[in-house]
């Protein structure tokens, strides 16, 4: 009698659940409507997960828009650098597994970096702290020829200084990953975070490539006041940085394994979420962005203008959003904070 009494009250709780989210969902199906015509976005996947339910789950708009395909539970949407969520869960699971440290320096596993490379840290590359010069400025270039030039490039300045956005760092790592474990960063982060044959997560960062279900790119990048479809080649060497491609339903699972400990255990975890300590103040963990909304912690990252995942610890909320670009350069950030305050009064910012 008990255990149906039980059953009878959860079963209740469900139900309300289900009603009071009710009118929150048509307001974020509003405004999701509102930004996608503001801004010429094709289409758009988003997830909001809040204690660890899925309270808001949508497909918008066009895949393609020359097909007329809409975007659905197959679309696979490229993430650029959002993928380094899944870089630095990489990380920090080899330092869970003792086989690196936040403190040893890269040239304990690189041998061939330059003189004035060798004092940076495995820290200093997940906080974009290193000084070091940029990569991605020769990403057309084969990755033997790119490193011969960058090598000779100037430092930025000396470690720890500041923050400085770097595809060199997530370079090096995929190199380290590679020395250690015989396999680089997008091999490990498949084989240990998703499955190598799923379909719906995969490492692919020429925009040219042939990709089932893959969402077409769109932007007004350089400016001509019209969308059209975006050409890009991420090369392998920078996969981790950016390159991987996921459908929405494929990350709300990571996200769940990522919630239950599958990937970084609670320490592990602490780890991540611990702010570094810049000289020039940056509000920045080992790995993600960090923010302060209304005395509300969130860690999250975005790509490339276009997508982004964000988490608020203390409210147990979620939020994955992803396009396929736009002509306006999104504020991504700002979207998924006015999404969570549409979830969550305390959460509300004047934007």
């Amino acid at each position: 009698m008990k255990k149906l009494l039980f059953l009878l009250i959860l079963l209740g709780a469900k139900n309300l659940l289900s009603q009071n989210t009710k009118p929150v969902n048509s307001e974020i199906d509003r405004y999701i409507n509102t930004i996608q015509s503001k801004n010429n976005i094709p289409g758009v996947a988003l997830a909001v997960i809040k204690n660890k339910e899925i309270i808001h789950k949508n497909f918008y708009g066009k895949s393609n828009l020359d097909y007329n395909i809409p975007v659905n539970e197959k679309t696979l949407f490229p993430l650029f650098s959002t993928s380094k969520i899944f870089a630095t869960v990489a990380i920090h699971n080899l330092i869970q597994d003792g086989k690196i440290s936040l403190d040893d320096r890269i040239s304990k596993y690189l041998i061939d970096l330059p003189d004035k490379w060798e004092n940076r840290t495995i820290q200093n590359l997940i906080t974009h702290s290193s000084g070091l010069p940029e990569i991605a400025v020769y990403e057309r270039e084969p990755e033997e020829v790119a490193k011969e030039k960058v090598y000779k490039d100037s430092i930025r300045f000396n470690p720890g200084e500041k923050f400085d956005y770097n595809q060199t760092n997530f370079w090096l790592l995929n190199r380290l990953f590679h020395q250690i474990k015989g396999v680089n960063l997008a091999e490990y982060i498949m084989q240990t975070q998703f499955s190598e044959k799923e379909p719906n997560a995969l490492f692919e960062g020429n925009s040219l490539a042939v990709v089932k279900n893959r969402a077409t790119s769109y932007s007004d990048y350089p400016t001509k006041g019209f969308l059209r479809e975006t050409n890009y080649n991420n090369p392998p060497y920078l996969y981790g940085a950016s390159g991987f491609n996921s459908t929405l339903d494929s990350f709300i699972v990571w996200n769940k394994r990522f919630d239950n400990n599958e990937f970084l255990n609670a320490e592990s975890k602490k780890r991540l979420f611990t702010p570094y300590q810049y000289k020039v103040p940056r509000p920045f963990v080992n790995g993600w962005y960090m923010e302060e909304l209304n005395d509300h912690t969130s860690y999250y990252f975005t790509g490339s203008f276009s997508t982004g995942f964000k988490n608020f610890p203390d409210k147990d909320l979620t939020i994955i959003f992803l396009t396929n670009g736009s002509q306006a350069l999104l504020s991504v950030n700002k979207i998924m904070n006015h999404i969570a305050g549409l979830v969550d009064l305390e959460l509300v910012v004047n934007d």
